[in-house]
C-alpha cells in the first residue's frame, strides 16, 4: 500500500509506504520536516493501492481523448476530454505521479512562454520606483504645490524625467543654475545666474511653468532669499506655477519647513541599469564578452545602490580585458561599494572567502538559503514575490551562526556588513534614534547586502515595551525598519540567549523564519573534522574520521576545530607530521561547553521544539523533545 500527500510547505506530492504512516519525515523537494498521515487520518489525502484498478488510456487519441505526457517519467497518456483540468495519476507503476491534465490548445497557447513562467501571475507589471516617484511629484504639481524639495545625486538623470513629466503635463520647463542662469531666458538680455534676481523673474515667466532649481541650497540661509521663497509660495498658485529645487543636500530653514515638501528620490534599479550595463559591454571590443541572462542579472543587482555614472565606472573597471563574467569580476563589483560607507563607523565591510561547501552540517538552513536567491531576480518580481527579509539564528555557542551569516553574502553574492548595535547610544536624547536612522539608510544606500547583527541580545537584550530608554527608542525605530524596509537587505540577526529578546522581535513578519542550530550530528561531526583539516593541507583520508567524530559527542564545531589547532600545534613543536593520536590527545584533554552548561541548553532546545525550525535535519534529542512537547498537547 502507498500513501500519497502534499507536502504543506512546497506541495509537492510525495509518496511513501504505509508502514511509515504517523511518522515524521523530511520532505525529498523543499527538505522541510513533514507528518506522514495515517490512512484514516488523510480524508482529503489521495490514498494510492498498487493493487487497485486504475482508469488507463491505453488506445490511439480520439476526437474524445487528448495526450498529455508524465514530466517524472516521461509516459504518455491518453486522457478522456471530460478530465481536462484535473489532476490524474500516471498509470506508470514505478511512478505513480499527479499530472495536471491540460488541453493541446491550452499547451499551444503557452508554447511562447518558458515553462518556469507559465504559472505567474498576470496582469500590468508592478511600477517601479522611479515611475511611482514621478507619479507622486505629478500630482503634487496638478494639485497645485508650490515648492517641492528633491533630494537626489543624479541631476540629469531625474533632470531628464522631470522634463518628461512637465510635457506630458503641458507645463513649459524652465531650467536654472549658478553657472548658466535660467533657461530659456526671460528676455535677450544676459541670463539671470544671481539667485534674487531669479527668484524676481518666476513671476514674470507665463503662467502653467515648471521652474527646475539645482543645487539651491547654498543660498538658504540668505535672509532675503527667505523672504523671497515666502513670498513665492502665496503667490504662485494663482499661476499654475510650480519651483522644484533639485540637489544632494538637504538643508531648509526652519521658515520654510510648512511650504515646502520633501522627497528623496530612488536611486536606479535593475532595469534602469541594464542599458548602461549594454553601453558597456558594446564599447569593450565590438560584443568581445559573452554574458548569459543569469550572470546579467547578478552583475546588474550587485550595482544597485549607485549611481548611474557611478555604475559605468564601476562596471568599465570591472569589466577591462574580460571576456567573460565570473565571480572574480562580481566580487570586484561589490568591494568597490566600499568607498561609500566611508566614516559609518557602526557598519563594518567584511570580506568572505567561506563558501557553503565550508559549513558542516545545518543542511536545511543551507538548502532554505540557496532557495531564497531566486528571490531576488526579475521572475520573482514579476511573480509579485516580496523579497526576503532575513533570519534569525540562535543556539549553542560555536555551532556555526556566524559562519553562516558569511556564507549567506557569498551564496547571495551580496557585500556582507556588519553592525555594532550596541554603538548607536549616545547621551543626548533623541541622537541614538537618529544614528539608528542614519545607519539604515546609509545600509538601503549601497544595498544589496546582507547585514550582519551579531549577538544581537547583547543590543536588544532585556529591552520592555513600557521602558523609555534610549535603547528601546533606537529598538523600535529598528523593527519599524525591519518591518517596512521595501530595499534588498537581507538581515541576519546571531543570538546565543534568545531568552533575552524582546517578543516584538521574534513574532512573524520581522524575520522570515527562526533557525535553531543545536550541536553537530556525528555526520556533521565527520564533515567538520574534514573541512578543517582539508583546509590546513591535510588529507582526511589519513585519519580515522569515524573514531574522532564518535570520540566528540556534544563537541561543538568550534571546539573541533579547536581540536585540529591544537594537534597540529603539537605536532609541529615535535617537528613531525599531524598524526591520530595527536588529534585524540588533545580531545581527550578538551571539556566541552555542553559539559558546563548542559541545563542551558537543555532549556534551549525545549524552547526551540515548538517555536523554530532547526538547522539540522532532526536529531534524535530533538525529536524526543518534539514527541513529549506534541503528547503534552493532546
Amino acid at each position: 500500500m502507498i500513501i500519497q500527500f502534499e507536502c504543506p510547505d512546497c506541495h509537492k506530492t510525495l509518496r511513501v509506504k504505509e508502514q511509515y504512516a504517523g511518522k515524521r519525515a523530511k520532505c525529498v523537494h523543499c527538505g522541510q520536516p513533514v507528518w506522514i498521515p495515517r490512512k484514516q487520518e488523510a480524508a482529503n489525502e489521495l490514498v494510492v493501492d498498487r493493487s487497485a484498478p486504475r482508469r488507463r488510456y491505453e488506445a490511439a487519441p480520439t476526437a474524445d481523448t487528448f495526450e498529455v505526457v508524465c514530466e517524472a517519467c516521461g509516459t504518455a497518456i491518453h486522457v478522456a476530454r471530460q478530465d481536462a483540468g484535473m489532476r490524474i495519476q500516471c498509470t506508470n507503476d514505478e511512478c505513480l505521479g499527479m499530472i495536471l491534465a491540460a488541453p493541446p490548445d491550452e499547451r499551444k497557447r503557452d508554447r511562447g512562454a518558458k515553462a518556469d513562467d507559465r504559472d505567474l501571475p498576470t496582469g500590468a507589471a508592478q511600477p517601479s520606483a522611479a515611475d511611482e516617484i514621478c507619479e507622486k511629484i505629478a500630482n503634487y504639481i496638478r494639485a497645485g504645490y508650490t515648492i517641492l524639495y528633491l533630494v537626489t545625486w543624479e541631476e540629469d538623470r531625474w533632470g531628464s524625467k522631470l522634463s518628461d513629466l512637465a510635457l506630458a503635463a503641458g507645463r513649459g520647463l524652465v531650467l536654472w543654475s549658478a553657472t548658466d542662469g535660467a533657461r530659456p531666458r526671460l528676455s535677450d538680455e544676459q541670463a539671470a545666474t544671481d539667485p534674487g534676481m531669479f527668484l524676481d523673474q518666476i513671476g514674470l515667466y507665463p503662467a502653467e511653468h515648471v521652474f527646475l532649481v539645482r543645487d539651491f541650497h547654498a543660498y538658504l540661509n540668505d535672509p532675503l532669499i527667505l523672504r523671497r521663497l515666502r513670498d513665492l509660495a502665496e503667490a504662485l498658485p494663482g499661476q499654475r506655477k510650480t519651483v522644484i529645487f533639485i540637489g544632494p543636500v538637504l538643508e531648509m530653514p526652519v521658515e520654510l519647513e510648512r511650504d515646502i515638501v520633501f522627497l528623496e528620490l530612488p536611486l536606479p534599479e535593475i532595469d534602469d541599469l541594464r542599458p548602461v550595463l549594454r553601453d558597456v559591454l558594446a564599447a569593450q571590443g565590438n560584443g568581445r564578452i559573452k554574458i548569459k541572462p543569469d550572470d546579467e542579472e547578478r552583475l546588474l543587482r550587485s550595482c544597485m545602490g549607485l549611481t548611474e555614472p557611478q555604475a559605468r565606472k564601476l562596471l568599465q573597471r570591472a569589466l577591462l580585458d574580460q571576456d567573460r563574467v565570473n565571480d572574480d569580476v562580481l566580487w570586484s563589483v561589490i568591494s568597490e561599494k566600499r568607498q561609500l560607507l566611508k566614516g559609518t563607523e557602526l557598519l563594518e565591510f567584511w570580506d568572505v572567502n567561506e563558501k557553503l561547501d565550508d559549513i558542516g552540517g545545518l543542511e536545511w538552513l543551507k538548502e532554505w538559503l540557496e532557495r531564497r536567491t531566486e528571490a531576488y531576480t526579475e521572475r520573482a518580481r514579476r511573480y509579485r514575490l516580496p523579497q526576503p527579509k532575513g533570519i534569525l539564528l540562535f543556539g549553542v555557542q560555536g555551532c556555526g551562526k556566524s559562519l553562516t551569516a558569511r556564507v549567506a553574502a557569498r551564496v547571495f553574492n551580496f557585500q556582507l556588513i556588519r553592525f555594532d548595535v550596541s554603538g548607536v547610544l549616545s547621551a543626548t536624547r533623541g541622537s541614538s534614534e537618529q544614528r539608528m536612522r542614519d545607519v539604515l539608510k546609509a545600509v538601503e544606500s549601497v544595498s544589496p547586502v546582507v547585514l550582519w547583527l551579531d549577538e544581537i541580545e547583547k543590543g536588544f537584550g532585556g529591552v520592555s515595551a513600557g521602558d523609555d530608554s534610549a535603547m528601546t527608542r533606537v529598538f523600535g525605530t529598528f523593527i519599524t525598519w525591519l518591518q517596512e524596509n521595501r530595499k534588498p537587505v537581507f538581515v541576519i540577526a546571531t543570538a546565543n540567549q534568545v531568552h533575552n529578546l524582546p517578543p516584538e522581535l521574534l513574532r512573524k513578519g520581522r524575520f522570515d523564519e527562526l533557525w535553531f542550530v543545536d550541536l553537530p550530528t556525528l555526520e556533521e561531526r565527520r564533515a567538520i573534522y574534514e573541512i578543517h583539516l582539508r583546509k590546513r593541507g591535510w588529507d582526511p583520508a589519513r585519519f580515522d574520521i569515524d573514531t574522532l567524530a564518535k570520540n566528540t559527542d556534544k563537541f561543538s564545531g568550534a571546539e573541533i576545530e579547536q581540536i585540529v589547532l591544537g594537534a597540529m600545534y603539537e605536532a609541529f613543536s615535535n617537528h613531525r607530521v599531524l598524526r591520530q593520536n595527536d588529534l585524540l590527545d588533545v580531545q581527550f584533554a578538551t571539556v566541552p561547553l555542553s559539559t558546563t552548561m548542559e541545563e542551558q541548553i537543555d532549556a534551549l532546545r525545549h524552547w526551540a521544539s515548538t517555536r523554530a525550525r532547526p538547522a539540522t535535519p532532526t536529531s534524535a534529542v530533538m525529536e524526543m523533545i518534539a514527541e513529549e512537547a506534541h503528547a503534552a498537547r493532546t
